[in-house]
């Protein structure tokens, strides 16, 4: 029998400590940049070893997930491969992907993630050469970048909030005034015309919002309407009782629940035509605080006159600091103090999703809790950068002051530059992300993407 000879590790004062090389995954499509990998090895070109291959039947499978898991496990870096635009073997599988990557690429930037740790490559069966030079170059961009900061994340210490359950909404003292009158009014007359059958009314018990269903133009409840500072996600609440509610339902909305209307419609998950919407508006105290551009209804659902001008967003310290680092940090930190309460998720009626990534184990983590960071809510806000009308619900509920609507805010910002496309405006636009759509319009990624 051979004897395999292992030569001693120097431990010798003074030796050369040995650094852990990086690591990185690259997911190639089978038709063509696995292919071009093959020919590179029969071709005996030399790349660096640091790569471990995933094959798949096209790029367009890959889950934004299944790169932020990557990281998230501590992985370096992670290069996605596939057939060059017009040239997919499923048509145009690789719009998808190259729409995909631009929302991952710009979130990580905004959020202070270093772009190096990742990129987007077209090679052909044809190209062992080309297929040579990304790894060795991508190999040499990630050692430049450093190992993964994040596979550590999920054990950091972690801050513990206030409570451990998400907030009910509550309201101090009030008394009605012309908003609450003027609501009440266009309730009645939905009611009475005939125009509804059922009218949802926000109502204070023990000094909490409680929602009704109201059948009749004199029933007490209208007469008690809460219509003042405190929000309610109406929309949500309407998305329950839509089903048990024959005809249409009258239902009073601020301007983020009739533009969260609008965006569900696109997805399929509310007739706008069962709704008789009256909209209210918010007060300048209310639009000041939520830094809302947005703080009334169109006139032809209006109810009253607008109260409150746009209010420019104010982010909190940290989250668009210049130095990429120092914006790192201050997510991290936002998210390690996270208790995984799901209000968020709960409130917010664009998740929709009767199978959820956050309740997957195999991604988020087994019984996470507190979760993983930050792929947790780096996942939610991937899924909200073409959905979110930017309400804040999720931010107000959070009890543990998570800067949630900030999040999501950059998520958005990232999904306008690439496509000029804004969630719950146009009624007839749908999301770019979602649709394959032309070469022209792939976000800058017709040529694939390299940090510089």
């Amino acid at each position: 029998m051979e004897e395999t000879l292992v030569e001693p590790e120097d431990k010798t004062e003074g030796a050369p400590e040995r650094k852990e090389d990086v690591r990185i995954l690259a997911f190639l499509c089978n038709w063509c940049s696995y292919a071009g990998a093959d020919l590179a090895g029969v071709s005996r070109l030399q790349y660096p070893p640091n790569v471990v291959d995933i094959r798949v039947m096209c790029t367009g499978t890959i889950s934004p997930y299944f790169v932020l898991k990557a990281l998230q496990e501590g992985i370096d870096g992670v290069l996605i491969a596939g057939c060059h635009i017009g040239d997919c073997h499923y048509d145009k599988g690789n719009y998808a992907t190259a729409k995909r990557f631009r929302v991952i690429k710009d979130l990580m930037v905004s959020m202070g993630m270093d772009p190096r740790r990742i990129r987007l490559e077209w090679v052909s069966a044809a190209e062992g050469a080309k297929f040579q030079d990304v790894i060795t170059s991508f190999t040499e961009q990630v050692r430049a970048a450093g190992k993964s900061p994040f596979g550590k994340a999920g054990n950091r210490p972690v801050a513990r909030a206030e409570g451990a359950e998400p907030l009910k909404i509550g309201v101090g003292e009030w008394k009605p005034g012309p908003t609450e009158e003027a609501v009440t009014k266009s309730v009645r007359s939905a009611l009475e015309s005939g125009d509804a059958s059922a009218a949802v009314v926000l109502t204070v018990r023990d000094g909490v919002i409680v929602p009704r269903i109201v059948k009749k133009a004199d029933d007490p409840a209208i007469d008690e309407l809460y219509a003042g500072e405190v929000r309610y996600p109406m929309t949500s609440f309407a998305l329950m009782v839509l089903p048990l509610v024959p005809g249409k339902l009258a239902l009073p909305v601020r301007e983020c629940d009739r533009r969260m209307i609008v965006e569900l419609k696109k997805h399929n998950q509310i007739d706008p035509g069962r709704l008789v919407l009256l909209g209210i508006p918010c007060s300048q105290d209310v639009a000041d605080a939520c830094g809302c551009d947005h703080p009334a209804t169109p006139e032809d659902i209006a109810v009253m006159s607008a109260m409150a001008v746009a209010a420019e967003p104010c982010a909190p310290d940290g989250a668009l600091a210049k130095v990429a680092g120092e914006r790192l940090d201050f997510w991290m930190d936002s998210f390690s103090r996270c208790l995984r309460c799901m209000g968020c998720r709960n409130v917010c009626p664009m998740c929709y999703c009767s199978e959820c990534a956050l309740d997957n184990p195999d991604i988020v983590g087994p019984d996470s809790k507190p979760p993983d960071i930050p792929i947790f809510h780096l996942i939610r806000a991937i899924d909200m950068a073409d959905r979110c009308i930017d309400c804040g619900m999720c931010e107000e509920i959070c009890p543990a002051d998570i800067p949630l609507r900030q999040l999501y805010r950059q998520a958005r910002q990232v999904v306008k530059d690439a496509f000029g496309y804004e969630p719950g405006i146009n009624p007839d636009e749908t999301s770019p992300v979602k649709m394959l759509g032309e070469p022209t319009n792939l976000g800058g990624m017709e040529s694939g993407s390299r940090a510089s």
